[in-house]
Protein backbone atom coordinates (compact mmCIF):
# COMPACT_ATOMS: atom_id res chain seq x y z
CA UNK A 1 0.00 0.00 0.00
CA UNK A 2 2.94 2.33 0.60
CA UNK A 3 4.15 1.58 -2.93
CA UNK A 4 0.73 2.23 -4.48
CA UNK A 5 0.52 5.65 -2.79
CA UNK A 6 4.22 6.35 -3.50
CA UNK A 7 5.01 6.75 0.17
CA UNK A 8 8.29 5.89 1.89
CA UNK A 9 8.02 2.65 3.80
CA UNK A 10 6.70 2.95 7.38
CA UNK A 11 5.31 6.45 6.80
CA UNK A 12 1.89 5.16 7.90
CA UNK A 13 0.78 2.31 10.11
CA UNK A 14 -1.17 -0.60 8.61
CA UNK A 15 -4.48 0.53 10.08
CA UNK A 16 -4.02 4.13 8.86
CA UNK A 17 -4.60 3.16 5.23
CA UNK A 18 -8.18 2.08 5.94
CA UNK A 19 -9.00 5.51 7.45
CA UNK A 20 -7.30 7.81 4.93
CA UNK A 21 -10.68 8.68 3.41
CA UNK A 22 -11.54 10.47 6.68
CA UNK A 23 -8.75 12.93 5.82
CA UNK A 24 -9.61 13.31 2.14
CA UNK A 25 -7.39 10.46 0.97
CA UNK A 26 -8.39 7.43 -1.11
CA UNK A 27 -10.87 4.94 0.30
CA UNK A 28 -8.90 1.71 0.65
CA UNK A 29 -10.81 -1.44 1.53
CA UNK A 30 -9.41 -4.35 3.48
CA UNK A 31 -9.70 -7.45 1.31
CA UNK A 32 -9.72 -9.86 4.24
CA UNK A 33 -12.32 -7.86 6.20
CA UNK A 34 -14.48 -7.65 3.06
CA UNK A 35 -14.28 -11.43 2.62
CA UNK A 36 -15.24 -12.06 6.25
CA UNK A 37 -18.18 -9.65 6.04
CA UNK A 38 -19.33 -11.27 2.78
CA UNK A 39 -19.13 -14.72 4.38
CA UNK A 40 -21.29 -13.61 7.30
CA UNK A 41 -23.84 -12.03 4.96
CA UNK A 42 -23.88 -15.22 2.86
CA UNK A 43 -24.57 -17.40 5.89
CA UNK A 44 -27.53 -15.29 7.01
CA UNK A 45 -29.10 -14.01 3.78
CA UNK A 46 -27.80 -15.67 0.62
CA UNK A 47 -27.23 -19.35 1.38
CA UNK A 48 -29.55 -20.23 4.23
CA UNK A 49 -29.59 -23.97 3.42
CA UNK A 50 -26.20 -24.65 4.97
CA UNK A 51 -27.70 -26.36 8.11
CA UNK A 52 -28.80 -29.26 5.90
CA UNK A 53 -25.26 -29.51 4.58
CA UNK A 54 -23.98 -29.69 8.14
CA UNK A 55 -26.41 -32.53 8.85
CA UNK A 56 -25.07 -34.48 5.87
CA UNK A 57 -21.48 -33.89 7.02
CA UNK A 58 -22.32 -35.06 10.54
CA UNK A 59 -23.84 -38.30 9.23
CA UNK A 60 -20.78 -38.91 7.04
CA UNK A 61 -18.45 -38.11 9.94
CA UNK A 62 -20.10 -40.63 12.25
CA UNK A 63 -19.98 -43.32 9.58
CA UNK A 64 -16.49 -42.82 8.16
CA UNK A 65 -14.25 -40.65 10.41
CA UNK A 66 -12.24 -41.90 13.43
CA UNK A 67 -13.98 -41.58 16.77
CA UNK A 68 -12.01 -38.56 17.95
CA UNK A 69 -13.99 -35.61 19.36
CA UNK A 70 -11.89 -32.99 17.57
CA UNK A 71 -12.29 -34.67 14.19
CA UNK A 72 -16.04 -34.99 14.64
CA UNK A 73 -16.30 -31.34 15.69
CA UNK A 74 -14.43 -30.16 12.61
CA UNK A 75 -16.30 -32.65 10.36
CA UNK A 76 -13.15 -33.13 8.28
CA UNK A 77 -9.70 -34.68 8.42
CA UNK A 78 -6.24 -33.15 8.43
CA UNK A 79 -5.73 -34.24 4.82
CA UNK A 80 -7.90 -31.30 3.69
CA UNK A 81 -6.18 -27.93 3.65
CA UNK A 82 -9.32 -26.01 4.69
CA UNK A 83 -12.64 -26.77 6.46
CA UNK A 84 -15.77 -27.49 4.40
CA UNK A 85 -17.58 -24.37 3.22
CA UNK A 86 -20.59 -25.48 5.25
CA UNK A 87 -18.48 -25.29 8.42
CA UNK A 88 -17.25 -21.83 7.44
CA UNK A 89 -20.84 -20.69 6.97
CA UNK A 90 -21.84 -22.22 10.32
CA UNK A 91 -18.99 -20.40 12.12
CA UNK A 92 -19.86 -17.17 10.31
CA UNK A 93 -23.48 -17.40 11.42
CA UNK A 94 -22.26 -17.67 15.03
CA UNK A 95 -20.01 -14.61 14.70
CA UNK A 96 -16.71 -16.49 14.22
CA UNK A 97 -16.33 -17.48 17.89
CA UNK A 98 -13.10 -19.40 17.23
CA UNK A 99 -11.31 -16.58 15.39
CA UNK A 100 -9.69 -14.10 17.78
CA UNK A 101 -9.06 -11.66 14.94
CA UNK A 102 -12.72 -11.05 14.13
CA UNK A 103 -14.85 -12.22 17.04
CA UNK A 104 -14.87 -8.86 18.88
CA UNK A 105 -15.84 -6.93 15.74
CA UNK A 106 -18.49 -9.49 14.77
CA UNK A 107 -20.04 -9.33 18.24
CA UNK A 108 -20.15 -5.54 18.01
CA UNK A 109 -21.84 -5.77 14.61
CA UNK A 110 -24.45 -8.20 15.95
CA UNK A 111 -25.32 -5.81 18.77
CA UNK A 112 -25.56 -2.94 16.29
CA UNK A 113 -27.96 -4.89 14.07
CA UNK A 114 -30.06 -5.97 17.04
CA UNK A 115 -30.43 -2.33 18.10
CA UNK A 116 -31.56 -1.30 14.61
CA UNK A 117 -34.01 -2.55 12.00
CA UNK A 118 -31.86 -5.41 10.72
CA UNK A 119 -34.31 -6.15 7.88
CA UNK A 120 -33.40 -2.83 6.27
CA UNK A 121 -29.73 -2.72 7.23
CA UNK A 122 -26.98 -3.89 4.92
CA UNK A 123 -25.53 -6.72 6.96
CA UNK A 124 -22.31 -6.87 4.97
CA UNK A 125 -21.71 -3.13 5.32
CA UNK A 126 -22.38 -3.13 9.07
CA UNK A 127 -20.10 -6.10 9.65
CA UNK A 128 -17.34 -4.64 7.47
CA UNK A 129 -17.39 -1.33 9.36
CA UNK A 130 -17.35 -3.01 12.77
CA UNK A 131 -14.65 -5.48 11.77
CA UNK A 132 -12.45 -2.59 10.59
CA UNK A 133 -13.25 -0.61 13.73
CA UNK A 134 -12.21 -3.53 15.92
CA UNK A 135 -9.25 -4.98 13.99
CA UNK A 136 -7.86 -1.79 12.41
CA UNK A 137 -8.77 1.00 14.81
CA UNK A 138 -8.31 4.56 13.57
CA UNK A 139 -4.77 5.63 14.53
CA UNK A 140 -4.29 8.24 11.79
CA UNK A 141 -4.43 11.14 14.26
CA UNK A 142 -1.76 9.54 16.46
CA UNK A 143 0.48 8.72 13.50
CA UNK A 144 0.35 12.27 12.12
CA UNK A 145 0.99 13.76 15.56
CA UNK A 146 3.99 11.48 16.09
CA UNK A 147 5.44 12.28 12.66
CA UNK A 148 4.96 16.03 13.13
CA UNK A 149 6.77 16.01 16.46
CA UNK A 150 9.66 14.16 14.83
CA UNK A 151 9.78 16.57 11.89
CA UNK A 152 9.69 19.70 14.06
CA UNK A 153 12.03 18.33 16.74
CA UNK A 154 13.27 19.85 19.09
CA UNK A 155 10.03 21.85 18.97
CA UNK A 156 6.81 20.18 20.14
CA UNK A 157 3.63 20.43 18.07
CA UNK A 158 0.74 20.90 20.49
CA UNK A 159 -2.02 18.81 18.92
CA UNK A 160 -4.35 19.30 21.87
CA UNK A 161 -4.59 23.08 22.16
CA UNK A 162 -2.80 24.66 19.20
CA UNK A 163 -3.25 22.25 16.30
CA UNK A 164 -6.64 20.64 15.67
CA UNK A 165 -5.90 17.69 13.38
CA UNK A 166 -9.55 16.63 13.15
CA UNK A 167 -10.42 20.05 11.78
CA UNK A 168 -7.51 19.78 9.34
CA UNK A 169 -8.79 16.39 8.17
CA UNK A 170 -12.27 17.86 7.74
CA UNK A 171 -11.00 20.64 5.46
CA UNK A 172 -8.87 18.17 3.50
CA UNK A 173 -12.02 16.24 2.60
CA UNK A 174 -13.08 19.25 0.52
CA UNK A 175 -9.99 18.82 -1.67
CA UNK A 176 -9.46 16.32 -4.44
CA UNK A 177 -7.91 13.05 -3.35
CA UNK A 178 -4.67 13.73 -5.26
CA UNK A 179 -4.21 17.08 -3.49
CA UNK A 180 -5.21 15.75 -0.07
CA UNK A 181 -2.72 12.89 -0.21
CA UNK A 182 0.09 15.32 -1.09
CA UNK A 183 -0.69 17.35 2.03
CA UNK A 184 -0.82 14.22 4.17
CA UNK A 185 2.59 13.21 2.80
CA UNK A 186 3.95 16.55 4.02
CA UNK A 187 2.74 15.72 7.54
CA UNK A 188 4.02 12.12 7.73
CA UNK A 189 7.53 12.63 6.31
CA UNK A 190 6.42 11.37 2.92
CA UNK A 191 8.69 13.39 0.61
CA UNK A 192 11.13 11.41 -1.54
CA UNK A 193 14.20 13.17 -0.14
CA UNK A 194 17.67 11.61 -0.27
CA UNK A 195 17.74 11.71 3.54
CA UNK A 196 14.39 9.91 3.87
CA UNK A 197 15.42 7.13 1.47
CA UNK A 198 18.87 6.75 3.04
CA UNK A 199 20.63 7.24 -0.28
CA UNK A 200 24.38 6.70 -0.48
CA UNK A 201 24.87 10.40 -0.95
CA UNK A 202 22.57 12.67 1.02
CA UNK A 203 22.15 15.85 -1.02
CA UNK A 204 22.39 19.33 0.45
CA UNK A 205 19.34 21.58 0.60
CA UNK A 206 18.08 21.94 -2.98
CA UNK A 207 17.02 25.56 -2.42
CA UNK A 208 20.26 27.09 -1.17
CA UNK A 209 20.74 26.60 2.57
CA UNK A 210 24.35 26.00 3.53
CA UNK A 211 25.13 22.95 5.66
CA UNK A 212 21.55 21.65 5.63
CA UNK A 213 20.53 18.23 4.34
CA UNK A 214 17.93 17.34 1.75
CA UNK A 215 15.27 16.38 4.29
CA UNK A 216 11.65 17.30 4.91
CA UNK A 217 12.38 18.34 8.51
CA UNK A 218 14.58 21.08 7.06
CA UNK A 219 12.22 22.09 4.24
CA UNK A 220 9.37 22.69 6.68
CA UNK A 221 11.34 25.70 7.91
CA UNK A 222 13.71 26.34 4.97
CA UNK A 223 14.17 30.15 4.42
CA UNK A 224 14.85 29.94 0.62
CA UNK A 225 11.83 27.69 0.12
CA UNK A 226 9.73 30.15 2.11
CA UNK A 227 11.09 32.98 -0.03
CA UNK A 228 10.14 31.13 -3.23
CA UNK A 229 6.74 30.31 -1.77
CA UNK A 230 6.06 33.94 -0.85
CA UNK A 231 7.30 35.23 -4.20
CA UNK A 232 5.19 32.84 -6.28
CA UNK A 233 2.05 33.46 -4.19
CA UNK A 234 2.58 37.26 -4.09
CA UNK A 235 3.31 37.26 -0.37
CA UNK A 236 0.22 35.24 0.54
CA UNK A 237 2.20 32.94 2.85
CA UNK A 238 2.60 32.99 6.62
CA UNK A 239 5.99 33.15 8.35
CA UNK A 240 4.67 30.68 10.93
CA UNK A 241 5.50 27.16 9.64
CA UNK A 242 2.45 25.66 11.37
CA UNK A 243 0.17 28.07 9.52
CA UNK A 244 2.15 27.75 6.31
CA UNK A 245 1.79 23.97 6.28
CA UNK A 246 -1.93 24.08 7.03
CA UNK A 247 -1.86 22.94 10.66
CA UNK A 248 -3.22 26.17 12.15
CA UNK A 249 -6.23 27.92 10.58
CA UNK A 250 -6.53 25.23 7.88
CA UNK A 251 -8.27 26.20 4.66
CA UNK A 252 -8.57 24.74 1.20
CA UNK A 253 -6.45 27.40 -0.53
CA UNK A 254 -3.52 26.77 1.82
CA UNK A 255 -3.74 23.04 1.16
CA UNK A 256 -3.77 23.58 -2.59
CA UNK A 257 -0.64 25.74 -2.36
CA UNK A 258 1.01 22.98 -0.31
CA UNK A 259 0.15 20.59 -3.13
CA UNK A 260 1.97 22.94 -5.53
CA UNK A 261 5.01 23.03 -3.23
CA UNK A 262 5.03 19.23 -3.10
CA UNK A 263 4.95 19.03 -6.90
CA UNK A 264 7.67 21.67 -7.23
CA UNK A 265 10.11 19.89 -4.95
CA UNK A 266 9.64 16.51 -6.63
CA UNK A 267 10.08 18.14 -10.03
CA UNK A 268 13.54 19.29 -8.86
CA UNK A 269 14.33 15.76 -7.66
CA UNK A 270 13.26 14.28 -11.00
CA UNK A 271 15.36 16.85 -12.84
CA UNK A 272 18.43 15.86 -10.83
CA UNK A 273 17.91 12.20 -11.72
CA UNK A 274 17.22 12.78 -15.42
CA UNK A 275 19.84 15.48 -15.96
CA UNK A 276 22.45 14.92 -13.27
CA UNK A 277 24.72 17.82 -12.49
CA UNK A 278 28.12 17.50 -10.92
CA UNK A 279 27.89 17.50 -7.15
CA UNK A 280 31.00 17.08 -5.05
CA UNK A 281 30.75 14.35 -2.47
CA UNK A 282 31.17 16.76 0.46
CA UNK A 283 29.29 19.68 -1.11
CA UNK A 284 27.26 21.48 1.57
CA UNK A 285 25.46 24.01 -0.64
CA UNK A 286 24.49 24.22 -4.31
CA UNK A 287 26.46 26.68 -6.41
CA UNK A 288 24.81 29.56 -8.26
CA UNK A 289 24.26 27.67 -11.53
CA UNK A 290 22.75 24.69 -9.73
CA UNK A 291 20.48 26.95 -7.70
CA UNK A 292 19.25 28.84 -10.75
CA UNK A 293 18.25 25.57 -12.39
CA UNK A 294 16.62 24.20 -9.21
CA UNK A 295 14.64 27.41 -8.63
CA UNK A 296 13.50 27.55 -12.26
CA UNK A 297 12.40 23.90 -12.33
CA UNK A 298 10.58 24.35 -9.02
CA UNK A 299 8.82 27.50 -10.22
CA UNK A 300 7.76 25.91 -13.52
CA UNK A 301 6.21 22.92 -11.75
CA UNK A 302 4.54 25.21 -9.21
CA UNK A 303 3.08 27.33 -12.02
CA UNK A 304 1.67 24.32 -13.89
CA UNK A 305 0.07 22.94 -10.73
CA UNK A 306 -1.30 26.33 -9.65
CA UNK A 307 -2.81 26.92 -13.08
CA UNK A 308 -4.61 23.57 -12.98
CA UNK A 309 -5.95 24.38 -9.51
CA UNK A 310 -6.98 27.92 -10.53
CA UNK A 311 -4.72 29.49 -7.87
CA UNK A 312 -3.34 33.01 -8.04
CA UNK A 313 0.40 32.92 -8.73
CA UNK A 314 3.24 35.01 -10.11
CA UNK A 315 5.45 34.31 -13.12
CA UNK A 316 8.94 33.48 -11.87
CA UNK A 317 11.72 35.90 -12.74
CA UNK A 318 15.15 35.25 -11.26
CA UNK A 319 16.24 38.96 -11.14
CA UNK A 320 12.95 40.01 -9.50
CA UNK A 321 13.18 37.14 -7.05
CA UNK A 322 16.73 38.00 -6.00
CA UNK A 323 15.85 41.67 -5.58
CA UNK A 324 12.70 40.99 -3.57
CA UNK A 325 14.08 38.66 -0.93
CA UNK A 326 16.98 38.13 1.40
CA UNK A 327 17.56 35.28 3.82
CA UNK A 328 20.28 34.22 6.24
CA UNK A 329 22.93 31.82 4.94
Amino acid sequence: MHTILRLPQNALCHADFFHLHLAGGPRIRSIIASCVAALIRTSSRTLTTWPSWISQLEVAAWEHLPLRPLVHLQLTTSSWDSPPIACNLRDASLGLPNDDRWFAGASLAVRTLQASDSTRSSIQKVFYCKLIESRFSNTLHDTVERRLNTLFCPFVVDCKNQVNLERCFGVLKDCKVADAIKVIKCWVNGWATSHRYHEDKVLPCLFGCSGCADSLSHYLQCPPLLALWRFLTRGNTSEDPLKRWGLIHPNKVTFLYISCIFSGYHAVRRDLREFPVFLEFNQIVLDSAQLRRAWSVFADAFKVEARELALAHRQFSLPEFLISVTWPH
